[in-house]
């Protein structure tokens, strides 16, 4: 019994602190531009552990369809189109996008996000979890 219960305290404690550091390294960027950057990231790391593939080794074109895939609802409301064309200013421009639009971008990841989990398996799911958010 407090085998289990020390297991999943540790466990616990793995995912939390992980959360702590992706909110660090989010609070740290300056600028709409590095912010969506570093969010990006994220994403293609949740991606990458949920069995997508590596997003940086796919071409523009593949990386969306694969965001249009895994939203529909963004198709359909033109936020793939314009998440990746923030995403696009971002590598250029630190400081591109109004609080508005980085917002839209922001509510677009969270919703691929939670599609890429999912779609994921239960192990993918727990990886994910504990992996993804380093």
């Amino acid at each position: 019994m407090t085998g289990t219960v020390a297991v999943l305290l540790l466990l616990w404690l793995i995912w939390y602190s992980q959360r702590l550091r992706r909110r660090y390294r989010l609070r740290k960027c300056h600028g709409g531009g590095a912010y969506l950057l570093e969010l990006n990231h994220q994403l293609e790391q949740v991606l990458r552990c949920c069995g997508f593939g590596k997003p940086e080794h796919m071409t523009d074109q593949e990386y969306l369809t694969l965001l249009s895939g895994l939203d529909p609802k963004g198709v359909e409301s033109g936020m793939t189109g314009r998440y990746f064309r923030q995403l696009e200013r971002a590598r250029f421009d630190r400081e591109c996008g109004s609080k508005e639009e980085i917002r839209d971008c922001v509510r677009f990841v969270r919703g691929v996000k939670r599609a890429a989990l999912a779609s994921a398996g239960t192990g993918r799911k727990f990886y994910a979890g504990l992996r993804a958010w380093k």
